[in-house]
């Protein structure tokens, strides 16, 4: 009897124990297929996520690709923009250069352009003041024929017989001569400045026969 309580004791605390580790083993395996259910979630959303990430990194090599076309070809145009501005420079500085060259000879040209006035006009200034000379010159021979003309009539007035004085000429024509003299000497006839020749030589010859005319006669 004894025996057999022990081997159905025995028989419960076996039945016992498998139904815990089946338990155990349910309960295990539940967590196992939770969390490989986890797992598997979560390799699904890192899936996702690399393909997602994989789709970005597919747009922006895309996008890269675009910009990089883009930036050469706005390299290409700024190259070309630097090169034609540095064109224009270098034809400012060539035109700048000319024009400083031109400048350069104008105003030597003007230098001598203003030279060559001051002569012109160092000469204009010289032959006005001849010409003046010259003008003063005629009206102080003018004054001087003015005087003779006055001393003339005035000693023809005086003389006793005027026919005596025109040797042999018609009195009628020396009447006329002393008449225009007379009105020379009192102002009433003016004589024009003499023209058309050298002022200075006819007053030179006139003071030379003055004197000749002044010197005694030899006998």
């Amino acid at each position: 009897m004894e025996e057999l309580q022990f081997l159905q004791n025995s028989n419960n605390r076996c039945r016992t124990l498998i139904q815990k580790v089946q338990t155990e083993t349910d309960d295990i395996t539940s967590q196992f297929i939770k969390q490989i259910g986890n797992v598997q979630a979560s390799i699904e959303q890192v899936q996702s996520a690399l393909e997602r990430g994989e789709s970005k990194v597919k747009e922006a090599v895309v996008v890269t690709t675009e910009l990089n076309a883009r930036l050469a070809e706005q390299k290409g145009v700024c190259q070309k923009n630097i090169e034609e501005d540095q064109r224009k420079t270098q034809d400012l500085e060539a035109q700048a250069k000319k024009k400083e060259e031109e400048f350069q000879q104008l105003k030597g040209n003007k230098a001598d352009v203003v030279e060559e006035k001051k002569k012109s006009i160092a000469q204009m200034q010289q032959q006005t003041q001849k010409v003046y000379e010259n003008i003063k010159l005629a009206y102080k021979t003018i004054e001087m024929l003015k005087m003779k003309y006055a001393d003339v009539v005035n000693k023809v007035q005086k003389s006793s017989s005027v026919s005596t004085l025109a040797f042999g000429m018609d009195y009628e024509v020396v009447i006329g001569v002393l008449a225009r003299q007379q009105q020379v000497a009192s102002g009433a006839v003016q004589i024009p400045p003499p023209s058309g020749y050298d002022i200075e030589k006819a007053a030179a010859a006139g003071k030379e026969a003055e004197k000749t005319a002044k010197k005694p006669k030899k006998k």
